[in-house]
Protein backbone atom coordinates (compact mmCIF):
# COMPACT_ATOMS: atom_id res chain seq x y z
CA UNK A 1 0.00 0.00 0.00
CA UNK A 2 0.78 3.55 -0.69
CA UNK A 3 -0.04 7.15 0.32
CA UNK A 4 0.69 10.55 -1.16
CA UNK A 5 1.45 11.62 2.33
CA UNK A 6 -0.77 14.74 2.21
CA UNK A 7 -2.12 16.32 5.59
CA UNK A 8 -4.14 13.69 7.51
CA UNK A 9 -6.21 13.90 10.76
CA UNK A 10 -4.87 11.21 11.93
CA UNK A 11 -1.03 9.94 12.66
CA UNK A 12 -0.38 6.80 13.91
CA UNK A 13 3.51 5.61 14.51
CA UNK A 14 4.14 2.17 14.25
CA UNK A 15 1.36 -0.66 13.04
CA UNK A 16 1.79 -2.88 16.18
CA UNK A 17 -1.73 -4.51 17.21
CA UNK A 18 -2.23 -1.77 19.88
CA UNK A 19 -1.38 0.54 16.79
CA UNK A 20 -3.96 -0.99 14.62
CA UNK A 21 -6.19 -1.57 16.72
CA UNK A 22 -6.17 2.18 17.69
CA UNK A 23 -6.70 3.60 13.60
CA UNK A 24 -9.81 1.02 13.26
CA UNK A 25 -11.48 2.49 16.27
CA UNK A 26 -10.59 6.16 15.24
CA UNK A 27 -11.55 5.32 11.00
CA UNK A 28 -14.63 3.64 11.96
CA UNK A 29 -15.98 5.55 14.85
CA UNK A 30 -15.07 8.57 14.07
CA UNK A 31 -14.77 8.95 10.25
CA UNK A 32 -11.46 10.79 10.40
CA UNK A 33 -8.44 9.92 7.65
CA UNK A 34 -5.47 8.11 9.57
CA UNK A 35 -2.13 7.45 8.69
CA UNK A 36 -0.25 4.34 9.99
CA UNK A 37 3.57 4.92 9.36
CA UNK A 38 5.91 1.53 10.01
CA UNK A 39 9.09 0.96 9.71
CA UNK A 40 9.25 -2.48 8.15
CA UNK A 41 7.59 -3.72 5.20
CA UNK A 42 4.34 -4.91 7.01
CA UNK A 43 1.68 -4.66 9.27
CA UNK A 44 1.27 -6.21 12.80
CA UNK A 45 4.85 -5.87 14.82
CA UNK A 46 5.52 -9.24 16.65
CA UNK A 47 1.82 -10.25 16.25
CA UNK A 48 1.76 -11.21 12.63
CA UNK A 49 3.66 -14.65 11.01
CA UNK A 50 7.08 -14.66 9.63
CA UNK A 51 7.06 -16.27 6.09
CA UNK A 52 10.15 -17.82 5.95
CA UNK A 53 12.71 -18.61 2.52
CA UNK A 54 10.72 -21.67 1.88
CA UNK A 55 6.60 -19.84 1.75
CA UNK A 56 6.16 -21.11 5.27
CA UNK A 57 4.73 -19.36 7.78
CA UNK A 58 5.76 -19.21 11.34
CA UNK A 59 3.60 -17.75 13.78
CA UNK A 60 5.77 -15.35 16.56
CA UNK A 61 3.98 -13.81 19.55
CA UNK A 62 0.35 -15.53 20.08
CA UNK A 63 -0.17 -18.31 21.74
CA UNK A 64 -3.36 -18.20 23.12
CA UNK A 65 -5.77 -15.79 23.80
CA UNK A 66 -8.52 -15.16 26.82
CA UNK A 67 -12.01 -13.81 27.21
CA UNK A 68 -13.21 -14.03 23.34
CA UNK A 69 -16.54 -15.93 24.42
CA UNK A 70 -19.19 -14.42 22.03
CA UNK A 71 -21.28 -12.26 25.23
CA UNK A 72 -17.51 -10.55 26.50
CA UNK A 73 -16.58 -7.30 25.87
CA UNK A 74 -12.89 -8.01 24.62
CA UNK A 75 -14.81 -10.16 22.16
CA UNK A 76 -16.75 -7.22 20.51
CA UNK A 77 -13.26 -4.59 20.76
CA UNK A 78 -11.56 -7.42 18.47
CA UNK A 79 -14.84 -7.87 16.18
CA UNK A 80 -15.26 -4.52 16.00
CA UNK A 81 -12.03 -3.80 14.83
CA UNK A 82 -11.60 -6.23 12.28
CA UNK A 83 -15.10 -5.87 10.76
CA UNK A 84 -16.73 -9.27 11.88
CA UNK A 85 -13.74 -10.99 9.74
CA UNK A 86 -11.48 -11.88 12.95
CA UNK A 87 -12.02 -15.85 13.29
CA UNK A 88 -11.16 -17.36 16.55
CA UNK A 89 -11.12 -20.90 17.39
CA UNK A 90 -11.16 -22.32 20.94
CA UNK A 91 -8.37 -24.68 22.06
CA UNK A 92 -8.95 -27.65 23.76
CA UNK A 93 -10.39 -27.17 27.72
CA UNK A 94 -6.49 -28.07 29.03
CA UNK A 95 -5.04 -25.62 27.33
CA UNK A 96 -2.25 -25.55 28.79
CA UNK A 97 0.64 -28.09 30.78
CA UNK A 98 3.53 -27.14 33.09
CA UNK A 99 5.85 -29.68 33.10
CA UNK A 100 8.43 -30.29 36.08
CA UNK A 101 10.79 -33.19 36.50
CA UNK A 102 8.13 -35.24 38.81
CA UNK A 103 4.62 -33.79 37.73
CA UNK A 104 2.60 -32.30 34.85
CA UNK A 105 0.12 -29.44 36.58
CA UNK A 106 -2.71 -29.02 33.62
CA UNK A 107 -4.93 -25.69 33.79
CA UNK A 108 -8.75 -26.72 32.83
CA UNK A 109 -10.98 -24.39 31.15
CA UNK A 110 -13.73 -23.12 33.93
CA UNK A 111 -13.05 -21.43 37.47
CA UNK A 112 -14.29 -24.55 39.21
CA UNK A 113 -12.52 -27.33 37.31
CA UNK A 114 -9.94 -25.49 38.63
CA UNK A 115 -10.17 -25.25 41.63
CA UNK A 116 -11.53 -28.63 41.79
CA UNK A 117 -8.20 -29.66 40.52
CA UNK A 118 -6.00 -27.68 42.86
CA UNK A 119 -8.40 -28.75 46.01
CA UNK A 120 -7.90 -32.38 45.25
CA UNK A 121 -4.22 -32.13 45.10
CA UNK A 122 -3.77 -29.64 48.27
CA UNK A 123 -7.30 -30.68 50.53
CA UNK A 124 -6.16 -28.54 53.41
CA UNK A 125 -5.59 -25.72 51.13
CA UNK A 126 -8.97 -25.61 49.69
CA UNK A 127 -10.67 -22.57 51.39
CA UNK A 128 -7.54 -20.50 50.53
CA UNK A 129 -7.68 -21.75 47.54
CA UNK A 130 -10.93 -20.27 47.28
CA UNK A 131 -10.28 -17.02 48.35
CA UNK A 132 -7.53 -16.43 45.83
CA UNK A 133 -9.98 -17.09 42.92
CA UNK A 134 -12.12 -14.55 44.68
CA UNK A 135 -9.63 -12.15 45.18
CA UNK A 136 -9.09 -12.54 41.25
CA UNK A 137 -12.10 -11.45 40.72
CA UNK A 138 -11.80 -8.44 42.79
CA UNK A 139 -8.16 -7.39 41.46
CA UNK A 140 -9.87 -7.50 37.53
CA UNK A 141 -13.08 -5.53 38.58
CA UNK A 142 -10.50 -2.92 40.25
CA UNK A 143 -8.33 -2.56 37.19
CA UNK A 144 -11.13 -1.79 34.95
CA UNK A 145 -11.76 1.12 37.15
CA UNK A 146 -8.61 2.26 37.99
CA UNK A 147 -8.07 1.95 33.78
CA UNK A 148 -10.91 3.68 33.22
CA UNK A 149 -9.51 6.61 35.53
CA UNK A 150 -6.72 6.27 33.56
CA UNK A 151 -8.08 8.35 30.87
CA UNK A 152 -8.76 11.28 33.37
CA UNK A 153 -5.18 11.91 33.80
CA UNK A 154 -6.24 12.76 37.39
CA UNK A 155 -3.43 11.35 39.54
CA UNK A 156 -5.40 11.97 42.93
CA UNK A 157 -8.69 10.03 41.77
CA UNK A 158 -6.15 7.14 40.62
CA UNK A 159 -3.94 7.25 44.07
CA UNK A 160 -7.14 6.77 45.77
CA UNK A 161 -7.93 3.66 43.82
CA UNK A 162 -4.67 2.52 45.14
CA UNK A 163 -5.59 2.68 48.41
CA UNK A 164 -8.82 1.02 48.51
CA UNK A 165 -7.91 -3.05 49.23
CA UNK A 166 -7.81 -4.80 46.00
CA UNK A 167 -5.69 -1.86 44.93
CA UNK A 168 -3.05 -2.85 48.03
CA UNK A 169 -3.43 -6.58 47.02
CA UNK A 170 -2.97 -6.08 43.21
CA UNK A 171 0.42 -3.78 43.88
CA UNK A 172 2.03 -6.75 45.63
CA UNK A 173 4.36 -9.05 44.60
CA UNK A 174 3.11 -12.26 43.12
CA UNK A 175 5.59 -13.94 45.31
CA UNK A 176 4.31 -11.92 48.67
CA UNK A 177 0.72 -12.63 47.69
CA UNK A 178 1.12 -16.52 47.37
CA UNK A 179 2.99 -16.45 50.58
CA UNK A 180 0.27 -14.21 52.02
CA UNK A 181 -2.42 -16.71 50.76
CA UNK A 182 -0.83 -20.27 50.61
CA UNK A 183 0.89 -22.66 53.06
CA UNK A 184 2.02 -24.84 50.77
CA UNK A 185 4.86 -24.71 48.41
CA UNK A 186 4.39 -26.95 45.88
CA UNK A 187 1.18 -24.88 45.23
CA UNK A 188 2.81 -21.95 45.59
CA UNK A 189 5.11 -22.64 42.86
CA UNK A 190 2.16 -24.55 40.37
CA UNK A 191 0.10 -21.23 40.96
CA UNK A 192 3.06 -19.21 40.12
CA UNK A 193 3.71 -20.93 36.81
CA UNK A 194 2.50 -18.47 34.66
CA UNK A 195 5.09 -15.88 35.25
CA UNK A 196 6.47 -16.96 31.79
CA UNK A 197 3.63 -15.73 29.82
CA UNK A 198 4.52 -11.99 30.82
CA UNK A 199 8.59 -12.55 31.93
CA UNK A 200 8.95 -11.91 35.55
CA UNK A 201 9.29 -14.18 38.16
CA UNK A 202 7.27 -14.19 41.31
CA UNK A 203 10.06 -12.57 43.06
CA UNK A 204 9.54 -9.07 41.05
CA UNK A 205 6.24 -9.60 39.11
CA UNK A 206 3.13 -7.47 40.05
CA UNK A 207 0.09 -9.57 41.10
CA UNK A 208 -2.09 -7.80 39.61
CA UNK A 209 -0.60 -8.92 36.24
CA UNK A 210 -0.58 -12.72 37.71
CA UNK A 211 -4.37 -11.92 38.46
CA UNK A 212 -5.48 -10.33 34.88
CA UNK A 213 -3.90 -13.32 33.17
CA UNK A 214 -5.68 -15.91 34.95
CA UNK A 215 -8.73 -13.98 34.74
CA UNK A 216 -8.33 -14.01 30.91
CA UNK A 217 -7.97 -17.33 30.68
CA UNK A 218 -10.92 -18.72 32.98
CA UNK A 219 -13.26 -20.21 30.61
CA UNK A 220 -10.71 -21.65 28.21
CA UNK A 221 -8.66 -19.69 25.46
CA UNK A 222 -8.96 -18.74 21.45
CA UNK A 223 -6.36 -18.77 18.49
CA UNK A 224 -6.63 -17.11 14.93
CA UNK A 225 -8.82 -19.74 13.43
CA UNK A 226 -6.69 -19.20 10.16
CA UNK A 227 -3.45 -17.75 11.73
CA UNK A 228 -2.23 -14.31 12.80
CA UNK A 229 -1.40 -13.28 9.21
CA UNK A 230 -5.31 -13.17 8.47
CA UNK A 231 -6.18 -11.77 12.15
CA UNK A 232 -3.90 -8.99 11.11
CA UNK A 233 -4.78 -8.32 7.48
CA UNK A 234 -8.41 -8.35 8.64
CA UNK A 235 -7.62 -5.35 10.83
CA UNK A 236 -5.28 -3.40 8.11
CA UNK A 237 -8.49 -4.13 5.71
CA UNK A 238 -10.94 -2.63 7.75
CA UNK A 239 -9.07 0.37 8.38
CA UNK A 240 -8.14 1.01 4.13
CA UNK A 241 -11.83 0.45 3.73
CA UNK A 242 -12.51 2.92 5.94
CA UNK A 243 -10.19 5.24 4.49
CA UNK A 244 -7.06 4.72 6.60
CA UNK A 245 -3.52 4.78 4.70
CA UNK A 246 -0.33 2.78 5.57
CA UNK A 247 3.61 3.93 4.36
CA UNK A 248 5.98 1.04 5.28
CA UNK A 249 9.79 0.72 5.08
CA UNK A 250 9.91 4.36 6.70
CA UNK A 251 10.80 5.66 10.48
CA UNK A 252 9.38 8.90 11.77
CA UNK A 253 12.45 10.97 12.87
CA UNK A 254 10.43 13.66 14.49
CA UNK A 255 7.91 15.96 16.15
CA UNK A 256 7.92 19.19 15.60
CA UNK A 257 5.51 21.62 18.08
CA UNK A 258 4.76 25.11 18.82
CA UNK A 259 3.35 26.27 22.15
CA UNK A 260 2.73 22.42 23.15
CA UNK A 261 1.12 21.30 20.45
CA UNK A 262 2.41 18.94 17.58
CA UNK A 263 2.10 20.36 14.14
CA UNK A 264 3.57 17.56 11.92
CA UNK A 265 6.12 14.81 11.73
CA UNK A 266 9.14 14.21 9.15
CA UNK A 267 9.18 10.04 7.76
CA UNK A 268 12.00 8.83 6.83
CA UNK A 269 12.16 6.30 4.33
CA UNK A 270 14.27 3.27 5.12
CA UNK A 271 15.92 2.37 1.79
CA UNK A 272 16.26 5.89 0.08
CA UNK A 273 16.47 7.99 3.25
CA UNK A 274 14.12 10.64 1.77
CA UNK A 275 12.11 12.92 4.32
CA UNK A 276 8.58 13.88 3.93
CA UNK A 277 7.40 16.57 6.53
CA UNK A 278 3.39 15.30 6.91
CA UNK A 279 1.31 17.41 9.12
CA UNK A 280 -1.96 16.07 11.29
CA UNK A 281 -3.99 17.15 14.09
CA UNK A 282 -3.70 14.01 16.44
CA UNK A 283 -0.53 12.22 16.52
CA UNK A 284 -0.36 8.86 18.39
CA UNK A 285 2.25 6.61 19.00
CA UNK A 286 2.38 2.95 19.41
CA UNK A 287 6.26 2.25 19.42
CA UNK A 288 6.02 2.32 23.50
CA UNK A 289 6.68 4.68 25.90
CA UNK A 290 10.15 4.54 25.53
CA UNK A 291 10.87 4.88 22.37
CA UNK A 292 7.96 7.64 22.00
CA UNK A 293 10.39 9.63 24.80
CA UNK A 294 13.72 9.03 23.31
CA UNK A 295 13.01 9.17 20.08
CA UNK A 296 10.20 11.30 19.03
CA UNK A 297 10.27 14.21 21.33
CA UNK A 298 12.17 17.04 21.91
CA UNK A 299 14.34 16.14 25.04
CA UNK A 300 13.74 19.20 26.85
CA UNK A 301 10.02 17.75 26.93
CA UNK A 302 11.20 14.28 27.47
CA UNK A 303 14.00 14.48 29.62
CA UNK A 304 11.88 13.98 33.06
CA UNK A 305 9.69 10.89 31.93
CA UNK A 306 13.14 9.17 30.01
CA UNK A 307 14.94 9.67 34.00
CA UNK A 308 12.06 7.80 34.92
CA UNK A 309 11.93 4.94 31.91
CA UNK A 310 16.01 4.25 32.45
CA UNK A 311 15.14 2.42 35.40
CA UNK A 312 12.95 -0.08 33.64
CA UNK A 313 15.09 -0.75 30.93
CA UNK A 314 16.93 -2.95 33.51
CA UNK A 315 14.27 -4.93 34.04
CA UNK A 316 13.28 -6.27 30.63
CA UNK A 317 13.94 -9.51 29.27
CA UNK A 318 13.52 -10.90 25.56
CA UNK A 319 13.36 -14.28 24.35
CA UNK A 320 14.60 -16.76 21.57
CA UNK A 321 11.92 -18.47 19.52
CA UNK A 322 12.64 -21.70 17.22
CA UNK A 323 10.30 -22.53 14.72
CA UNK A 324 10.53 -25.92 12.48
CA UNK A 325 8.57 -27.15 9.80
CA UNK A 326 7.56 -31.03 10.29
CA UNK A 327 7.11 -33.98 7.54
CA UNK A 328 3.97 -35.31 9.30
CA UNK A 329 2.01 -34.77 12.01
CA UNK A 330 2.95 -34.04 15.09
CA UNK A 331 -0.29 -36.20 17.18
CA UNK A 332 1.26 -39.15 15.71
CA UNK A 333 4.23 -38.26 18.43
CA UNK A 334 1.46 -37.38 21.33
CA UNK A 335 1.16 -33.64 20.19
CA UNK A 336 -1.56 -31.46 20.55
CA UNK A 337 -3.08 -27.88 20.41
CA UNK A 338 -2.29 -26.80 24.15
CA UNK A 339 0.74 -25.29 25.50
CA UNK A 340 3.29 -26.81 27.35
CA UNK A 341 5.90 -24.38 29.48
CA UNK A 342 8.43 -27.01 30.84
CA UNK A 343 10.42 -26.08 33.98
CA UNK A 344 13.58 -28.37 35.66
CA UNK A 345 12.54 -27.34 38.95
CA UNK A 346 10.16 -25.92 41.14
CA UNK A 347 11.66 -22.31 42.23
CA UNK A 348 10.87 -20.06 39.46
CA UNK A 349 12.49 -17.37 41.21
CA UNK A 350 16.02 -19.76 40.58
CA UNK A 351 14.55 -20.49 37.05
CA UNK A 352 14.52 -17.38 35.58
CA UNK A 353 17.92 -16.80 37.28
CA UNK A 354 19.12 -19.22 35.40
CA UNK A 355 17.89 -17.94 32.22
CA UNK A 356 19.92 -17.82 28.89
CA UNK A 357 22.10 -21.16 30.91
CA UNK A 358 22.20 -23.96 27.49
CA UNK A 359 23.44 -27.13 27.09
CA UNK A 360 22.80 -30.16 25.81
CA UNK A 361 20.35 -31.37 27.92
CA UNK A 362 19.10 -28.19 30.37
CA UNK A 363 17.23 -25.17 29.34
CA UNK A 364 15.94 -22.64 32.65
CA UNK A 365 12.60 -23.22 30.82
CA UNK A 366 11.20 -23.27 27.25
CA UNK A 367 7.55 -23.75 25.84
CA UNK A 368 6.46 -25.70 23.03
CA UNK A 369 3.67 -25.40 20.92
CA UNK A 370 2.26 -26.65 17.49
CA UNK A 371 0.58 -23.92 15.78
CA UNK A 372 -0.50 -25.85 13.04
CA UNK A 373 -3.06 -27.74 15.24
CA UNK A 374 -4.76 -24.74 16.09
CA UNK A 375 -5.96 -23.19 12.96
CA UNK A 376 -8.20 -24.34 9.80
CA UNK A 377 -6.02 -24.80 6.76
CA UNK A 378 -2.35 -25.57 7.53
CA UNK A 379 -1.29 -26.96 4.77
CA UNK A 380 2.33 -27.91 6.71
CA UNK A 381 2.16 -28.49 10.40
CA UNK A 382 4.44 -26.95 12.25
CA UNK A 383 6.04 -25.92 15.74
CA UNK A 384 7.38 -23.53 17.96
CA UNK A 385 9.67 -23.72 20.89
CA UNK A 386 10.08 -20.21 23.04
CA UNK A 387 12.63 -19.41 26.01
CA UNK A 388 12.97 -16.14 27.92
CA UNK A 389 16.87 -14.95 28.09
CA UNK A 390 18.73 -12.14 28.93
CA UNK A 391 19.65 -9.78 26.49
CA UNK A 392 22.74 -9.10 27.90
CA UNK A 393 23.89 -12.51 26.65
CA UNK A 394 23.67 -11.45 22.93
CA UNK A 395 24.89 -7.59 23.30
CA UNK A 396 28.00 -7.81 20.78
CA UNK A 397 25.27 -9.63 18.53
CA UNK A 398 23.09 -6.86 19.31
CA UNK A 399 25.48 -4.13 18.65
CA UNK A 400 26.51 -5.53 15.21
CA UNK A 401 23.10 -5.98 14.25
CA UNK A 402 23.12 -9.96 14.29
CA UNK A 403 25.72 -9.87 11.94
CA UNK A 404 28.86 -11.13 14.14
CA UNK A 405 30.50 -14.04 12.83
CA UNK A 406 29.66 -16.05 15.82
CA UNK A 407 26.29 -15.22 15.44
CA UNK A 408 25.39 -18.49 12.82
CA UNK A 409 27.28 -21.51 15.33
CA UNK A 410 25.46 -19.52 18.26
CA UNK A 411 22.11 -20.39 17.06
CA UNK A 412 23.33 -23.35 16.07
CA UNK A 413 24.36 -24.51 19.42
CA UNK A 414 21.06 -22.78 21.13
CA UNK A 415 18.92 -24.93 18.48
CA UNK A 416 20.12 -28.04 19.16
CA UNK A 417 19.79 -27.46 23.03
CA UNK A 418 16.29 -26.51 22.46
CA UNK A 419 15.34 -29.78 19.97
CA UNK A 420 17.36 -32.17 22.46
CA UNK A 421 14.97 -31.03 25.22
CA UNK A 422 12.70 -31.18 23.59
CA UNK A 423 12.46 -34.54 22.47
CA UNK A 424 12.74 -35.79 25.87
CA UNK A 425 9.36 -34.39 26.14
CA UNK A 426 7.82 -35.84 22.56
CA UNK A 427 10.06 -38.77 21.70
CA UNK A 428 10.43 -38.77 17.94
CA UNK A 429 10.35 -34.95 17.48
CA UNK A 430 13.53 -34.37 15.84
CA UNK A 431 13.09 -37.19 13.19
CA UNK A 432 9.90 -35.41 12.40
CA UNK A 433 11.75 -32.01 11.72
CA UNK A 434 11.75 -30.88 8.04
CA UNK A 435 13.27 -27.39 8.24
CA UNK A 436 13.78 -25.30 11.38
CA UNK A 437 15.62 -21.54 12.14
CA UNK A 438 16.19 -19.28 15.08
CA UNK A 439 14.64 -15.89 16.20
CA UNK A 440 17.04 -14.22 18.28
CA UNK A 441 17.20 -10.97 20.39
CA UNK A 442 19.20 -9.68 18.02
CA UNK A 443 16.08 -10.29 15.68
CA UNK A 444 13.54 -8.70 18.11
CA UNK A 445 15.57 -5.84 18.57
CA UNK A 446 15.85 -5.34 14.70
CA UNK A 447 12.09 -5.91 13.80
CA UNK A 448 10.92 -3.99 16.50
CA UNK A 449 13.33 -1.32 17.69
CA UNK A 450 12.45 -2.36 20.84
CA UNK A 451 15.23 -2.10 23.69
CA UNK A 452 17.18 -5.27 24.25
CA UNK A 453 15.13 -6.66 22.29
CA UNK A 454 12.44 -7.01 24.56
CA UNK A 455 9.00 -8.45 23.76
CA UNK A 456 7.25 -7.62 27.03
CA UNK A 457 7.87 -3.79 26.80
CA UNK A 458 7.71 -1.90 30.90
CA UNK A 459 8.13 -4.96 32.87
CA UNK A 460 5.12 -5.67 34.65
CA UNK A 461 6.29 -5.05 38.19
CA UNK A 462 4.59 -3.13 41.09
CA UNK A 463 6.32 0.23 40.44
CA UNK A 464 4.89 0.28 36.87
CA UNK A 465 1.37 0.44 38.00
CA UNK A 466 2.23 2.10 40.69
CA UNK A 467 3.71 4.89 38.26
CA UNK A 468 1.07 6.87 37.40
CA UNK A 469 2.52 8.78 34.72
CA UNK A 470 2.54 5.72 32.59
CA UNK A 471 -0.83 6.61 30.66
CA UNK A 472 -1.52 7.59 27.13
CA UNK A 473 -0.85 11.53 27.52
CA UNK A 474 2.17 13.44 26.72
CA UNK A 475 3.70 16.79 27.07
CA UNK A 476 2.32 17.92 23.92
CA UNK A 477 -1.86 17.96 24.19
CA UNK A 478 -2.48 16.48 20.53
CA UNK A 479 0.16 13.81 20.78
CA UNK A 480 -0.69 10.37 22.75
CA UNK A 481 0.58 7.13 23.35
CA UNK A 482 -0.64 3.30 22.91
CA UNK A 483 0.10 -0.02 22.79
CA UNK A 484 0.28 -2.46 26.06
CA UNK A 485 3.15 -0.22 27.60
CA UNK A 486 -0.38 1.76 29.28
CA UNK A 487 -2.12 -1.10 30.23
CA UNK A 488 -0.56 -4.61 30.04
CA UNK A 489 1.70 -6.96 28.37
CA UNK A 490 0.14 -9.52 25.46
CA UNK A 491 -2.72 -9.57 23.15
CA UNK A 492 -5.45 -8.13 25.33
CA UNK A 493 -3.11 -5.34 26.87
CA UNK A 494 -2.67 -4.05 23.44
CA UNK A 495 -6.43 -4.52 22.33
CA UNK A 496 -7.45 -2.47 25.40
CA UNK A 497 -4.88 0.50 25.00
CA UNK A 498 -6.14 0.91 21.63
CA UNK A 499 -9.53 1.59 23.10
CA UNK A 500 -8.64 3.71 25.80
CA UNK A 501 -6.27 5.84 23.69
CA UNK A 502 -8.99 6.54 21.07
CA UNK A 503 -11.53 7.30 23.81
CA UNK A 504 -8.96 9.45 25.45
CA UNK A 505 -8.02 11.40 22.22
CA UNK A 506 -11.84 12.04 21.79
CA UNK A 507 -13.05 12.79 25.71
CA UNK A 508 -15.49 10.16 25.19
CA UNK A 509 -17.00 8.29 27.71
CA UNK A 510 -19.31 6.62 25.86
CA UNK A 511 -16.87 4.93 23.71
CA UNK A 512 -17.36 1.33 24.39
CA UNK A 513 -21.26 1.46 24.53
CA UNK A 514 -21.37 2.64 21.39
CA UNK A 515 -18.34 -0.32 20.60
CA UNK A 516 -21.42 -2.79 21.85
CA UNK A 517 -24.05 -1.06 20.22
CA UNK A 518 -22.13 -1.22 16.72
CA UNK A 519 -21.35 -5.04 17.13
CA UNK A 520 -24.39 -6.26 15.21
CA UNK A 521 -25.07 -9.97 16.64
CA UNK A 522 -25.14 -10.58 12.53
CA UNK A 523 -21.23 -9.43 13.06
CA UNK A 524 -20.68 -11.74 15.69
CA UNK A 525 -21.64 -14.33 13.57
CA UNK A 526 -20.17 -14.01 10.52
CA UNK A 527 -17.53 -16.58 10.94
CA UNK A 528 -18.82 -18.15 14.73
CA UNK A 529 -15.98 -19.80 17.43
CA UNK A 530 -15.73 -23.17 16.66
Amino acid sequence: MSTKLNGYDVIIVGSGLGSIACASFIAQMYKLQVLVVEQNARPGGLSRAIVTDHDVELEIGIHQVGELEPDSMFSKLMSYISNGESSWKRLPDTFIKFHFPDFVYEVTAGEENQISRLSQLFPSEETNIRRYYKDIELITKWYRNFTTESLSNDKSRMSKLLDLEPGKIAMMTTEAYLHHRFTNDKLKSLIASHWTDYGLPPQTSAFLKHAILVNNHKNGVYYPNFGSTHLIDSIVKTITDNGGEFVFNSQVESIKYQDKKATSITIVNKESKEKTVVSAGIIISGIGLYNTYDKLLDKKLASEKLNILTTFKKQGVSFIKLFATLKSDPQSIGADASLSWVYPGYDHNQNFKKRSTFSEDYISQFSISFPSLKKEGSIKHSMKINTLVDHDAFMELLENGGKDENYPKLKQKIGKSLLNTAEKLYPGLTEMIDYWDIYTPASAKQDTAHYKGNIFGIPDTPERYLNLDFNCFTPLENVYITGSDITTSGVYGAILSGALTASAVFKDKQFFLKVIQKVSLEKMKKYPIK
